[in-house]
């Protein structure tokens, strides 16, 4: 189920420009996944890094999704309304 705070966390982000370390897919996802009211999987890299080589070097060559892991998000393939999903993709 969406939360109002998973939809304003969502309209947030709705429409910004693309900027490493400001408003990327990482922090964008990180936040929808707080406003759910889990662990901030981007606590670690939060803040520090401004560049895709740079997020590459705080997030890893498997980004987010080894962040959330790491902090037991589960791995499903029958996602229900509301879930939110991340993939692998050949960029990381």
């Amino acid at each position: 189920m969406i939360t109002e705070h998973i939809k304003a966390a969502m309209a947030q982000w709705s429409g910004l420009p693309m900027e490493w370390g400001k408003s990327d897919c990482a922090l964008a996802t990180a936040d929808i996944y707080v406003a759910a009211g889990m662990p901030d999987p981007a606590a670690s890299f939060r803040g520090r890094y401004s560049t895709r080589i740079g997020a590459y070097r705080k997030l890893g060559r498997n980004g987010l999704i080894a962040a959330v892991t790491a902090l037991g998000w589960p791995e499903t393939t029958e996602p229900e309304n509301g879930d939110l999903g991340l993939m692998q993709t050949p960029d990381g």
